[in-house]
């Protein structure tokens, strides 16, 4: 694992090889998270096997065979879900953050600008220019994401979440590192925050770097189990391990090799932009770990399903065997009747030959009705769109079933945004500015603009066109008067997501109106002109008045 850009480094030991006490910590949580463990297994085995599997090798010779389900309705479900989430977490098509001072700040600020004889037009456009200001550096946040392999990382771990109900990540400066159930174990405090947590990684011996490979070297020779041959030594399986310890407003790592402590591995951040984000579907109070979205949702229902599609499955199979009896005094053999090509003419009496059938089809109705009803509750369960067959099926319908899809991740978008989406950008920006590829914002925090947020703005929309609807209805004549339509465009720009700087100012406003007046004058004083000369030569000496800048009367301090 690399050491992350920025981050605190502690010097090794000045002489030999420090032990570490990793793998011991391991051991001694990994019984608890065990349970868990074999709880997500039995999720796995319902809908991605190969995401959970029943043992931890990383040889493909000594790994055992998956089990595959008879119904394909979970995996499918699961990545359904797990891309809803992606693209409401990490949305492609704009950025899923805002940066935004800090209102206090903002409002003193203001009042000092009045008492100093600022005008509201001036703070208005000083407001624009932070707000330009702070959309660059968006920009330039999301362009440093989109680089990176984010996205990737954060499919597996959603489905991971979903399955497992638990993952750790690990944000690098250039990527994002993912450790499965069965890869970490994690202590967290009664108030839920972690507290402790190690990694296992298992790796070959050719695979490790040189760093890990010396500290390794050194303890197998110390322990005189220094192997020459290298075909054996490269196959060996080795444990890196990687202990992670929260206290207070920090947090502190280091990696450990064969019970001793990897030189120059030891690192600290802060942390409010800690590289290691521990998360979990859902909060079970006092416990550091949850149940992914299949078993808190659709265990019993895939249980039932995957019993039913198998019994249907090799009814159906072994209803289409196509099988043919024979007599044993008939006077023709089986090999000859076997052999002989379509149409051919063989020496056989009626009877001889007639088909065998294995199974009665209408024995199957009532199972896969069964299982039809479990796969349409599955498709609502993992939020699989289910649009009515209709020839009267309007866009609205598709767009209010959508929304109510939204609206059932209400609860997982709340723990992710919390527990993801801050930690996250904290650590993108904290990577960044240390890098100096942006500035120290003082006073300026990210406020999360999607998932359970991008709800509440949907809510907002519809309201106000609600508004805007039933009051130009109930007051057709003097609702224009009564409302500001430049401060409800704003509102709506809000609550739709989109930038309210598109919406022009009353003072840009203004002052296309005034150009837009002069223009006219102009053209009237031209059109007034054109059949006299000395009132043409007139009216172009008033144009060219009209367009020049008009002299500072005002007089001048001395």
């Amino acid at each position: 694992m690399e050491r992350g850009e920025g981050e605190v480094v502690v010097s090794p030991e000045s002489q030999g090889l420090q032990r570490g006490t990793a793998q011991r910590r391991y051991n001694q949580l990994r019984g608890y998270r065990d349970s868990w463990l074999e709880r997500a297994r039995r999720s796995a085995t319902l809908t991605l096997p190969y995401l959970i599997p029943p043992s931890d090798d990383v040889l493909p010779e000594t790994a055992e065979e998956q089990p595959h389900p008879w119904s394909g309705i979970g995996a499918q479900g699961v990545n359904n879900l797990a891309a809803r989430l992606l693209l409401a977490l990490l949305p492609p098509t704009g950025g899923f953050f805002r940066l935004t001072g800090d209102e206090l700040a903002s409002a003193m600020a203001e009042a000092d600008l009045v008492q100093r004889g600022a005008t509201e037009t001036e703070i208005a456009s000083l407001k624009q220019e932070i707000e330009r200001g702070l959309a660059t550096l968006e920009r330039a946040v999301a362009r440093e994401i989109e680089t990176c392999n984010d996205r990737v990382a954060l499919f597996e771990a959603l489905m991971h979440l979903i399955v497992g109900g638990a993952v750790l990540l690990y944000r690098r400066p250039k990527a994002m590192k993912v450790f499965h159930l069965n890869k970490h174990v994690l202590l967290r405090d009664p108030m839920g925050s972690p507290v402790e947590g190690v990694t296992c990684e298992t790796y070959l011996y050719a695979s490790l770097d040189k760093r890990l490979k010396a500290v390794l070297d050194e303890v197998d020779r110390e322990a005189g189990r220094w192997q020459e041959d290298n075909a054996r030594r490269d196959s060996r399986q080795i444990k890196v391990f990687t202990h992670i310890e929260w206290s207070g407003d920090g947090v502190a790592w280091y990696q450990e090799i064969g019970n001793a402590v990897v030189p120059e591995s030891k690192g600290s951040a802060p942390a409010d932009a800690s590289p290691w984000i521990p998360l979990r579907l859902y909060r079970m109070d006092g416990d550091s770990y949850g149940p992914g979205y299949v078993e808190w949702c659709a265990m019993a229902d895939l249980l039932s399903n995957d019993a039913l599609n198998k019994a249907v499955t090799e009814g159906s199979m072994q209803a289409a065997r196509q099988l043919v009896g024979r007599k044993p005094s008939a006077i023709t053999s089986k090999e000859v009747f076997a052999k002989a090509p379509n149409g051919s003419l063989i020496d056989a009496l009626p009877d001889d030959f007639f088909p065998i059938s294995t199974a009665d089809v209408r024995d199957l109705g009532v199972a896969y009705q069964a299982m039809t009803r479990l796969e349409q509750r599955l498709g609502r369960i993992f939020l699989l769109p289910d649009i009515r067959d209709s020839e009267r099926t309007t866009a609205e319908e598709v767009k209010l079933q959508i929304r109510q899809i939204e609206q059932m991740l209400g609860s997982i978008y709340s723990i992710l945004t919390v527990e993801f989406q801050y930690p996250y950008i904290k650590r993108v920006l904290s990577v960044l500015t240390k890098a100096n590829r942006l500035p120290d914002l003082e006073n300026v925090e990210p406020v999360i603009s999607v998932g359970l947020a991008a709800l509440g703005r949907q809510s907002d929309a519809e309201k106000l066109a609600a508004f805007a609807m039933q009051g130009g209805q109930a007051l057709p004549q003097q609702f224009g008067q009564l409302v500001d339509p430049s401060a409800w465009l704003r509102e709506f720009c809000t609550a739709m997501g989109v930038n309210p700087l598109l919406v022009k100012s009353d003072k840009r406003i203004q002052e296309e109106q005034a150009a837009a007046a002069k223009a006219q004058q102009q053209q009237q004083l031209i059109q007034a002109g054109m059949g006299d000369p000395q009132k043409l030569g007139n009216a172009a000496m008033a144009v060219q008045q009209m367009s020049s800048p008009q002299p500072d009367t005002e007089p001048q301090p001395q």
